[in-house]
């Protein structure tokens, strides 16, 4: 059995609260979004919209009975998101493409990133599935976030060992990408598998400077390394008060949580289970999208399969305990280092 993590959180307000990140309150079960077609909603993930200040983007993808998963976008109000428009798009924007064999069978678990000094300044990673090759990694890029294009040179642009790691498994799925201001590189987690499902699903991360070319890549959590057998997958990570924040479900035992200081490997706290499906009504959760906005309210996107096979997405908030919130107060409490909900760290130099 793997060595017990450090789990010193040292001054970390947020870290150190008992509810925020690890207590969940259910706002709205089932959002109703448009399926185009589909029946489910799967996949999610948020960031605030640029140049719309009062608002949240939100990506997902249809499903069942059109497993192709393909790009929607929508955006709401930040003092709702409940009700959701698609009026700037024609969904979907990324989409399978039964002529092109790396994407020709599906595609999944989309994630935004929105970095304003960098050029393009709109990204998203996934996963597509084709006859050429399993399920990779491959990128997206938009240069005013309504419209996308992922004929981008090399795509799939993350594939299993191909920076000669023989660690990995057969697959690369998820991921989940943060711009770092301070090394000026992108930081992303994953999942990895093994394409006959015989081993638990463990998560990675990798660093890039160019958000196609990904090195040091390593493994952050493996179950095997506790004994376990139950999967962890699809992870969600946030930056928020000096710490990597990481969420995932373990299919039918809920939404799990670990932090780090670092985001390195073997420097992540054991993670804990945060939500449970009960909480949802759901059979099994799959994947949640966050933001944390400048009151320091989490907002959580999940999305989960129920008893009638159909997958939908719920929204969910954490906020600081009452205790936390007058500790918040009375010592003046500021976090600076985050920005567009955790997904970018350190703020943008004047």
């Amino acid at each position: 059995m793997k060595k017990h993590l450090n789990e010193s959180v040292g001054d970390s307000l947020f870290i150190n609260d008992f509810a925020f990140g690890k207590k969940f309150t259910v706002i709205k079960k089932d959002l109703h979004l448009d399926g185009y077609g589909g029946k489910g909603r799967v996949h999610p993930d948020l960031i605030p919209f640029p140049n719309r200040q009062d608002e949240i983007l939100m990506v997902y993808t249809p499903e069942n009975p059109y497993k192709y998963e393909n790009m929607c976008l929508v955006h709401s109000l930040k003092t709702d998101l409940i009700n959701w428009s698609d009026d700037l798009w024609d969904n979907p924007v990324i989409y399978r493409n039964k002529n092109i064999s790396w994407k020709n069978k599906h595609l999944a678990d989309f994630c935004l990133l929105y970095v304003p000094e960098l050029n393009p300044k709109w990204w998203t990673w996934y996963q597509p599935s084709g006859s050429s090759s399993g399920c990779q990694i491959a990128l997206g890029l938009s240069n005013n976030g309504i419209d996308w294009r992922d004929d981008i040179k090399g795509n799939p642009i993350m594939r299993s060992r191909d920076d000669g790691n023989k660690w990995e498994y057969d697959f690369l799925r998820a991921p989940s990408v943060l711009w770092n201001r301070h090394t000026r590189k992108f930081e992303m987690f994953y999942d990895n598998l093994k394409s006959d499902w015989s081993e638990p699903i463990r998560l990675c991360r990798a660093e890039s400077s160019n958000g196609k070319k990904w090195a040091k890549r390593s493994i952050i959590y493996d179950p095997k390394d506790y004994g376990e057998r139950q999967s962890a997958f699809h992870p969600i990570v946030r930056y928020f008060d000096g710490y990597y924040w990481c969420w995932f479900p373990r299919y039918n035992d809920g939404l799990w949580f670990m932090y780090s200081k670092t985001g390195l490997s073997e420097e992540w706290s054991l993670p804990h289970r945060v939500l449970d499906l009960g909480m949802v009504g759901a059979k099994k959760i799959y994947r949640a999208g966050a933001l944390i906005d400048e009151n320091y309210k989490l907002h959580m996107m999940i999305s989960a399969i129920h008893d009638n096979g159909i997958f939908q997405i719920h929204y969910l908030a954490s906020e600081l305990s009452a205790e936390g919130a007058n500790k918040l107060k009375a010592q003046n409490y500021t976090v600076n280092d985050y920005d567009f909900g955790g997904s970018v760290i350190g703020l943008q130099s004047t």
